[in-house]
């Protein structure tokens, strides 16, 4: 499962760098259109009732996705209150399945929530001057997370972080996700002599996103166990499927878009 893994995420990472430098009209087509895999996914993991339905769904996040071009501060602040009150959702897990499962409502709005203001943070942050450099620096934050988080659960994990969603992830990952991070970042950051580096809350920022991206994972998890399904799909050898591989960009890269978009519009 590891080798494929590594070898998934060795295959994938080149590409996800490369499309950084496309045209912006070109990135928000790749985004829009991973976005709509992504919502096809997840239409399929809270188990719409038919194809149709499906199709409908995904075709609503289509429409929400343009729509979000022409306000997309308004995407971002929401989407920043949801993950927000995401993070008392996994506090308070596994209160709230009964509504899960009553209000038909709720599972196609989560989803909403979660692709689409990521979609389009991501096409801000490619839109800003040197904007590639913007969103590999959240793409290094996510993975460094993500590896420490892993490497160091598994050889040193002792105390459960959220057994009740995640049984392997430890608090122990927790910490050498959080060290992997701040390294990461602090390599960036000598490399890169952007002003915003010299704001102290662009360092609470980068704090915060780290903690969005396990808040990202664990509500996937989550849902994930209420639906009883183990991967959200089998598109990625080793890794599930596309919301397996994103869920901690997700929580990210709303937030982290309006953070950068804000400081760099106070330092004017």
């Amino acid at each position: 499962m590891l080798k494929k893994r590594i070898t998934t995420a060795l295959c994938l990472a080149p590409l996800a760098i490369a499309a950084l430098f496309l045209p912006n009209w070109m990135f928000y087509i790749v985004i829009g259109l991973v976005a709509l895999l992504a919502g096809w996914e997840y239409a399929q993991l809270i188990k719409l009732p038919s194809q149709r339905a499906q199709i409908i769904y995904v075709a609503g996040l289509a429409v929400l996705y343009i729509i979000a071009l022409f306000i997309p501060l308004v995407f971002l602040f929401i989407a920043t209150a949801w993950w927000l009150a995401a993070s008392i959702f996994i506090i308070k897990f596994p209160t709230g399945q009964q509504q899960w499962h009553n209000w038909k409502w709720l599972a196609p709005l989560v989803g909403y929530l979660m692709i689409c203001p990521a979609a389009i943070g991501l096409y801000m942050l490619h839109h800003l001057p040197n904007g590639w450099g913007w969103i590999l620096l959240l793409l290094l934050i996510v993975w460094a997370a993500d590896i420490g988080a892993y490497f160091t659960g598994k050889y040193f994990g002792k105390q459960p972080l959220a057994p009740l969603i995640s049984p392997k992830k430890t608090i122990q990952g927790l910490y050498g996700g959080l060290a992997e991070v701040i390294i990461v970042t602090g390599i960036y950051v000598c490399f890169w002599q952007f002003s915003i580096f010299r704001e102290p809350f662009f360092f609470v920022l980068i704090l915060l996103i780290f903690m969005l991206a396990v808040i990202g994972d664990l509500v996937e998890s989550a849902i994930k166990r209420w639906m009883n399904v183990k991967d959200s799909g089998t598109l990625l050898p080793g890794h599930g499927g596309i919301l397996d591989r994103v869920d901690s960009l997700l929580a990210a890269a709303p937030v982290f878009a309006l953070g950068v978009v804000l400081l760099l519009g106070n330092m004017r």
